[in-house]
């Protein structure tokens, strides 16, 4: 059965996140195609029946597709996995930090290629906000050739890392000498459209591409010098028109990106304002709250207060200012009256010493005499000489006229005192009208407290200036009698 192609079926136990090959025809004499097909990480096999031994039950015996028996397992073969991805590089880093950080993959469901545990979190500055190696190097390079967030770590040294935990990457990463060579992959965009199963030689196999020269090496050999040119040439126009795309994309997306954000500028502006606006009236609505409430206790209030005086229960404060202003009103009057008697009293004992005065000028102008009164017994000697009387005289007649600067002084503080009641007469004349028309609230003012004036201080007053009117007349009279006398001595 060497030279004949036989169907076999192979199965595969793949890890998590491998392809499956279905059905493959290969050559049954050699197993190259089928360690190919076993690419896959894991362990695969020829399909062989199992089954149970008749004659020795409990026991157990393989037969193969061909129809062959044996006791044994059949072989199982154990081949790493060659990846041909879309983007793979490779970067030797030199002594000292690598300016990359590395992260775990989450290990969730449909999770592309999870045999791989690190990819790339950051590039990170160096202290001093100086670039890292890794951002040096994708200065160095074409965008397609940079190192991106999310790539995966695939080879350390040429080891690769399939399986491996993100723990036993980090201490191969801390155990390799330097310079290191890491590859890293673009897990997101998966391997190439042409893989190494589809590089396979097949009966209905087609010209092979670029992805296929590593599987196939001698394909490339058959091609004329003019045609590997003319395919180098197609490839570079390739790549020229499509980042001459890929730049226009990007300003195309830039130009979208910088729209969008003037746009959110723009509403982030506007619900600023906005917001500032609303917080501004809820402020105003918690103060206009609270002058509410405080004017709603103090109407509630007003209200009971008002509802005790409809019943009765209290005294409303009109009513009690009202009475309050008529007891004032019944005193001031009171009051009022007793000084305009005090008053027209005075007026009347003035013009009566006026006339009194004016009777002693006359006495002294027609030069009568009389004797000399009581009140200079004792001071006027007749053994006196004449010029010590005088002396005398004048001494007592200053005395007299000092006392009579202080009456006047007194007289006229009684005046403007009487004006002063006069005027708080007028004034509480004001208040009662006004408290009979209605105007209780507004005629609550005191009168001043220099213009009260009780009845008691005028009696006494009266008394004192009647006295002393008494005695100046004394005095007046005994210095005409003397001035006689003494110029009837002269004559």
């Amino acid at each position: 059965m060497s030279g004949k192609q036989v169907p076999l079926i192979v199965v595969v136990k793949p890890s998590p996140g491998c392809h499956v090959i279905s059905v493959i025809e290969v050559c049954h004499a050699s197993f190259q195609w089928l360690d190919y097909a076993c690419s896959l990480e894991g362990s695969c096999e020829v399909s062989h029946d199992k089954r149970e031994s008749k004659s020795q039950p409990g026991r157990y015996y393989y037969v193969s597709p061909a129809g062959q028996t044996q006791w044994f397992p059949p072989r199982r073969v154990t081949v790493t996995r060659s990846f041909n991805w879309r983007c793979e590089i490779e970067i030797e880093f030199g002594p000292g930090r690598l300016g990359v950080n590395l992260k775990e993959v989450p290990q969730t469901t449909n999770i592309p290629f999870a045999m791989f545990q690190a990819e790339v979190e950051e590039l990170p500055k160096l202290p001093g906000g100086k670039p890292g190696p890794a951002e040096i190097y994708n200065w160095s390079v074409r965008p397609e050739r940079r190192l991106y967030q999310n790539m995966r770590l695939t080879q350390v040294d040429g080891v690769a890392l399939a399986g491996c935990k993100y723990t036993e990457v980090v201490e191969k990463l801390k155990r390799a000498a330097r310079p290191v060579k890491l590859k890293v992959c673009g897990c997101l965009l998966g391997e190439g459209e042409t893989s190494a199963l589809d590089a396979a030689p097949t009966s209905s196999s087609a010209h092979p591409t670029a992805s296929s020269t590593a599987i196939a090496p001698s394909s490339s050999s058959s091609l004329s010098a003019y045609s590997v040119q003319k395919q180098k040439k197609e490839e570079y126009m390739n790549l020229l028109v499509t980042t001459e795309l890929s730049n226009e994309m990007w300003r195309l997306e830039t130009q979208k990106v910088q729209w969008t954000y003037r746009q959110l500028r723009f509403k982030w502006n506007l619900l600023s304002a906005s917001l500032s606006g609303l917080l501004e009236a809820q402020v105003k609505a918690k103060k206009q709250i609270e002058a509410a409430t405080a004017d709603k206790a103090k109407y509630d209030e007003m209200l009971v207060h008002l509802h005790k005086q409809e019943t009765g229960l209290i005294v409303s404060p009109e009513v009690q200012r009202t009475n309050d202003l008529g007891a004032k009103n019944a005193e001031l009057t009171q009051d009022i009256g007793h000084m305009t008697a005090g008053n027209k009293k005075l007026r009347r004992e003035r013009d009566a010493n006026q006339r009194h005065l004016d009777e002693l000028d006359a006495q002294l102008v027609h030069g009568l005499t009389q004797a000399i009164p009581d009140s200079l017994v004792g001071v006027v000697d007749d053994s006196m000489s004449t010029e010590v009387k005088l002396a005398v005289v004048r001494q007592r007649v200053a005395a007299i006229e000092m006392e009579m600067r202080k009456e006047e002084a007194k007289t006229r503080q009684a005046d403007v005192e009487l004006a002063q009641l006069s005027k708080v007469y007028n004034q509480q004349t004001e208040v009662i009208l006004e408290s009979s028309r209605g105007g209780i609230n507004g005629s609550s003012k005191k009168p001043p407290k220099e213009l009260v004036f009780t009845v008691s201080t005028t009696q006494a007053q009266n008394r004192f200036q009647a006295n002393t009117m008494d005695e100046l007349r004394e005095w007046v009279t005994a210095i005409l009698t003397f001035h006689s006398g003494w110029m009837n001595t002269r004559v």
